[in-house]
């Protein structure tokens, strides 16, 4: 059977109830209640439980000593003008510890000779590895400059018309250059990392003169603002067949009712403006086809902006659509 948990106040609350006076059956007490493990305890806690109810709590005091915890020293309070007297004092009188001797043997680190290189934590929506096979295939253009197609001109032949120029075979070229628009909304301002990086990117892979960097807020069509110039102007479209590439996320992350989360209307006028002058735009998205906003996808070029998104993939979503612009 259990036995129920005694205390020493138990045997203290029985000796006074008992009015037991005698130290001796305050033992037997002690030893009835199973506490004979206070019987080798310190002679202080053994007169402690033979004292009776008759006897003075100060005369007991005087007889046991009690375990007190020492009180906590706490320093002066001090106002505040003399805390700043103090400081001013401790500020003027306290001189600087000596350098130590290994300080005037040890070279002095050399500046970095290049740019400070980016964090190793943080990685691109892009794998930089991919980036430039990705990249070229979004900006790629189908022009008529390949070799000599043999097939069309033996059809001519064979129908007895005149080769009046040399029919020659489609292939996808970036000569073309790109004009860049960067959406500088508040959705897409946790992807500053990455577009920074992709600008980086297409830089690598085109000369300096064929990139034309442009920053907008809500659609291109509002106002676009020159790479270095703050002054607002309107969209300017390039050339026919020049590759537009937007990278934006079409408002997705914008706060609602935000004026950088512009209607899907207004995203379309500003596609169908592009595609009837020949210009094909195509709009790197970071958010997945699942949050693209319905009305867009399947008419106009959307890439999902992910280290999933392989180059394949981006020729069987452009392809058709870059033929039906040219």
């Amino acid at each position: 059977m259990r036995r129920s948990q005694i205390f020493l106040a138990d045997l203290l609350r029985g000796i006074d109830q008992l009015k037991i006076r005698d130290a001796e059956v305050a033992r037997s007490v002690l030893r009835m209640l199973s506490l004979d493990r206070l019987e080798a305890a310190p002679e202080a806690l053994r007169q402690a439980a033979a004292v009776g109810p008759g006897v003075d709590r100060a005369t007991a005091s005087t007889q046991t000593p009690e375990m007190k915890t020492p009180p906590v020293q706490r320093p002066p309070q001090l106002s505040s003008e003399a805390r700043s007297a103090r400081l001013e004092r401790r500020a003027r009188g306290t001189a600087a510890p000596p350098a130590p001797p290994w300080l005037d043997s040890t070279p002095a680190l050399a500046r970095p000779a290049g740019p400070t290189p980016p964090s190793r934590l943080f990685q691109p929506l892009f794998p930089r590895t991919l980036a430039r096979g990705l990249l070229s295939a979004t900006l790629a253009t189908l022009d008529r400059d390949g070799p000599l197609d043999i097939q069309a001109c033996v059809e001519e032949i064979a129908q007895l018309r005149p080769l009046r120029e040399f029919p020659r075979e489609q292939v996808t070229t970036l000569r073309l250059g790109a004009q860049v628009l960067v959406d500088s909304g508040l959705g897409m301002a946790p992807f500053r990392p990455d577009v920074d990086d992709l600008i980086a990117r297409i830089g690598q892979l085109l000369a300096p003169g064929q990139v034309s960097l442009l920053h907008f807020a809500g659609t291109p069509a509002r106002g676009c603002v020159p790479h270095g110039h703050p002054e607002m102007k309107p969209w300017p479209m390039p050339a026919r067949g020049t590759p537009v590439l937007v990278l934006t996320d079409l408002g997705i992350g914008a706060p609602a009712g935000s004026r950088d989360r512009p209607a899907v209307s207004e995203w379309l006028a500003f596609f169908d403006s592009a595609r009837l002058a020949g210009v094909a735009v195509t709009a790197l998205l970071p958010y997945g086809p699942k949050r693209w906003p319905h009305g867009l996808a399947g008419s106009v070029r959307l890439v999902h902006w992910d280290h999933r998104t392989t180059a394949a993939a981006i020729r069987r979503t452009l392809g058709p659509l870059l033929r039906a612009t040219r």
